[in-house]
C-alpha cells in the first residue's frame, strides 16, 4: 500500500473535472476544498483504489461523489440506459437517502441518472424503476443489493447482473461500520458479480482487521489517505463539549429544564435501546405539546425515511434516537447532541458528536448525562479519544415551573391511566438494565455499581420487574412500590382494553401453566441449544442402528450438530447460522465471531 498525505490542490477549480460537476459545486456552495477532498480527489481520478480514513464530517461524500462522476464522464462510448457505472454502498438507508440527495444536486446539469436501492419497500418496485427508466450511478444497502442480484435479477427489461458489468467505480462509505453490522458476507458475495477492472474507494472512520481483510480482497495496492485535524482529534475543531452528572431520579429533570431552556433549538437526543426511545418520545410528546418530538431507531423500518425527511426539514425540534444515526448522517443545523445514555464505546461518543458542528463552520454543542458511578468517563474520554469535556452550567437554565411535579411521579400517573405506557415502562428499563451489563467500559459501567432504586423512580416504575440480572444487585432496597392492582390497569387504546377484558373473561384452564423461574436470556439460550444438540446425537444413534437413514441424511444430521455446536460457543453468528441451517449450506469454511443479539 502507498501512504498520501498531500494536499496539491485547494479549490475546487482547479480540478480538471467537467463543467457540469463544476456547476453542481457551485450550487452547494462550496469553493475551497476540505482537506480530505483535497487528498483523495486527485488520486482517484488518477485511476488509483483508495482507502480514506477521516473525521466525521469532513466532506467525505463529496470526496468519493466528485471523481465517481469524473470517471463516468470521461468514458468515450456513451453510456447506455442500464448501464450501471458506479455503485455506492452504505450500511444505512438514512445515509444512502442521504448520499442520493447529495448526488442528484450534483446531476442535475447532467444526463446521469442515479437509483437508491434500500429496505423498506418491496424489491420489485427498485426493479421496476430501473426497468423503465434505468440508471448509471446506484446506491445501495448491501442487504437491498444481493437480494436483487439473487432473486431478482432477471425480472423487467433487464439483467442487473449484466447491468453491473460495466461497473467503473465501487465506493464501500462508512466500510467499518458496514462490517461492524455483519454485511462482510454480503460484501464478499457482491464483490463476485463486480469486474475485477474497476476503481475502488473505501472510506471508513477507523481501520479494523476486519477491514484489512477486505481491502486484501476487494483492492489493488491502494493508496492510503490519512486526513486527521489538529491534535489527532476525531471530533470537529468548531465542537463544543459539556457533561452533566446526575442522580438517576434527577437526570430527566434536569433534561426537560435543558429542553424548556432550547426550545427554538434543534436537539438530537440519544437513548441506549429502541425501547428506551419509544417510551420517553412518548413522555416528552405528553411534555411539549406544541413542539415536534419525532423518534427514530433500527425497528422502525417503513417509518424511518419518513421521519429523516420531516426532522430534517424542521427548524427547531428533538430527535429521540438510537445509533442507527450516529454516523455518517449530515443535517448541518443541529445545535445541540445531547447523550441522555453513556455510549456504549468511546469510538460512538465521537460518532454521535460528529452529527453536530459539521461543515461550514457551523458551532456545534454536546451535552453527556453521566450518572455519579460514572464520573471517571470524563478523564476515559479525555485520555482514549482527546476529548475534554467541560462542566454544564446549570444557571443558565430556566427555573422549573410551579408548582413542581418530578418526571417520575409524572411517567407513575402516565402509567397508572395508559396500560401501553407501564409495558413500555417496564420494556425500557429492562432492556436499559441488559445494555448497560453489556458495555464495553465495563470497569466503568457495572451493573452492580448502579442505584437501581434511583433508575427505577427515573423510569417511572410502579414495581420492580423480575430480572435474574438483579438477583445479585444491592441498591433495590429503597425503591418504593406504588400500591395498585396491575392487572386492574386499562389500555387508552379502547380495541386493546376490550381486547384484553374478553381475555380476562375467559374461563382458566383445568391445569394452571406450571411457569418456570425466570433465568437469564443467554442460559436459556444455551440450554436449548445443548438440548436440540444431544437430540441430533441420539437420533444419528439411532438411525445407525436401524438403518433407517441413509448416508446422505446421516451426513446433514451431523451437518446440523457440528452448526449447532459452533453457535454454542459463539464461532459463528446467529445470521450465519439461520442461513446456513435453512439453506443446508457447507459448514466447513472459518467463521468468525460475531454479536448479532
Amino acid at each position: 500500500m502507498e501512504t498520501s498525505t498531500d494536499l496539491p490542490v485547494k479549490v475546487f477549480s482547479e480540478l480538471k473535472i467537467a463543467d457540469w460537476i463544476q456547476q453542481g459545486i457551485a450550487d452547494f456552495g462550496f469553493s475551497s476544498l476540505t482537506p480530505v477532498q483535497a487528498a483523495t480527489i486527485p488520486q482517484f481520478l488518477s485511476h488509483k483504489d483508495v482507502i480514506v480514513e477521516a473525521v466525521t464530517g469532513s466532506g467525505k461524500t463529496i470526496a468519493f461523489l466528485v471523481p465517481a462522476l469524473e470517471i463516468l464522464n470521461r468514458r468515450s462510448d456513451p453510456w447506455k440506459r442500464h448501464e450501471i457505472g458506479a455503485l455506492i454502498l452504505s450500511p444505512t438507508r438514512e445515509l444512502a437517502f442521504q448520499t442520493t440527495e447529495v448526488l442528484e444536486k450534483l446531476l442535475k446539469h447532467s444526463q446521469f441518472r442515479c437509483c437508491t436501492w434500500i429496505g423498506g419497500r418491496s424489491p420489485l418496485t427498485d426493479i421496476s424503476d430501473f426497468s423503465d427508466h434505468g440508471g448509471h450511478i446506484v446506491v445501495a444497502t448491501p442487504g437491498r443489493l444481493l437480494d436483487l442480484l439473487k432473486d431478482h435479477p432477471t425480472k423487467g427489461k433487464c439483467d442487473l447482473r449484466v447491468s453491473l458489468k460495466s461497473l467503473d467505480v465501487l465506493v464501500l462509505d462508512e466500510a467499518d461500520r458496514l462490517l461492524e453490522m455483519g454485511f462482510e458476507e454480503a460484501l464478499s458475495d457482491i464483490l463476485k458479480y463486480l469486474p475485477k477492472q474497476r476503481r475502488t474507494g473505501m472510506f471508513s472512520a477507523t481501520q479494523t482487521t476486519e477491514l484489512r481483510k477486505l481491502i486484501k480482497a476487494g483492492m489493488r495496492n491502494p493508496v492510503v489517505i490519512k486526513v486527521q485535524e489538529k491534535l489527532n482529534l476525531r471530533t470537529p475543531t468548531r465542537l463544543k463539549s459539556f457533561y452533566s452528572i446526575q442522580p438517576a431520579e434527577a437526570k430527566l429533570d434536569h433534561l426537560l429544564a435543558f429542553l424548556r431552556t432550547h426550545r427554538q433549538s434543534k436537539h438530537l437526543l440519544f437513548f441506549a435501546t429502541c425501547n428506551c426511545v419509544n417510551y420517553f418520545t412518548s413522555f416528552l410528546e405528553s411534555v411539549f405539546k406544541k413542539w415536534k418530538i419525532l423518534s427514530l431507531h433500527g425497528k422502525l423500518k417503513n417509518k424511518r425515511q419518513a421521519v429523516f425527511e420531516e426532522f430534517s426539514a424542521l427548524k427547531s425540534g428533538v430527535l429521540v434516537c438510537t445509533d442507527v444515526v450516529a454516523r455518517g448522517i449530515d443535517w448541518p443545523d443541529i445545535d445541540w447532541v445531547i447523550q441522555c445514555d453513556i455510549p456504549k464505546s468511546a469510538a460512538v461518543y465521537v460518532h454521535r458528536c460528529g452529527r453536530t458542528a459539521r461543515m461550514g463552520g457551523r458551532i456545534g454543542q454536546s451535552l453527556l448525562y453521566l450518572l455519579p458511578n460514572e464520573e471517571p468517563y470524563v478523564e476515559f474520554i479525555k485520555n482514549n479519544q482527546q476529548v475534554s469535556l467541560k462542566p454544564f452550567d446549570d444557571t443558565t437554565l430556566l427555573p422549573a415551573p410551579s408548582p413542581f411535579t418530578s418526571t417520575s411521579q409524572r411517567l407513575k400517573k402516565l402509567a397508572l391511566k395508559d396500560r401501553a405506557i407501564f409495558e413500555q415502562g417496564v420494556r425500557a428499563f429492562v432492556s436499559y438494565i441488559r445494555a448497560y451489563g453489556q458495555h464495553e467500559c465495563s470497569l466503568i459501567c457495572r451493573t452492580r455499581d448502579l442505584d437501581l432504586s434511583g433508575l427505577a423512580e427515573a423510569f417511572g416504575l410502579l414495581k420492580l420487574p423480575r430480572m435474574p440480572e438483579l438477583k445479585d444487585v444491592a441498591g433495590t432496597g429503597r425503591f418504593v412500590e406504588t400500591v395498585v392492582d396491575l392487572s386492574k390497569i386499562p389500555y387508552k387504546d379502547k380495541t386493546r382494553e376490550r381486547q384484553r377484558t374478553a381475555n380476562l373473561a375467559k374461563p382458566p384452564r383445568e391445569k394452571a401453566k406450571q411457569f418456570k423461574p425466570t433465568e437469564a436470556f443467554s442460559i436459556a439460550k444455551a440450554k436449548r441449544l445443548h438440548t436440540k444438540e444431544r437430540r441430533l446425537i441420539k437420533e444419528i444413534k439411532r438411525a445407525k442402528k436401524t438403518a433407517g437413514f441413509k448416508e446422505e441424511e446421516l451426513e446433514e444430521l451431523a451437518k446440523d450438530v457440528r452448526l449447532i455446536k459452533k453457535l454454542r460457543l459463539k464461532k459463528i453468528s446467529k445470521d450465519r447460522f439461520n442461513k446456513k441451517f435453512a439453506t443446508g449450506e457447507s459448514d466447513n469454511e472459518e467463521e468468525m465471531e460475531v454479536d448479532s443479539d
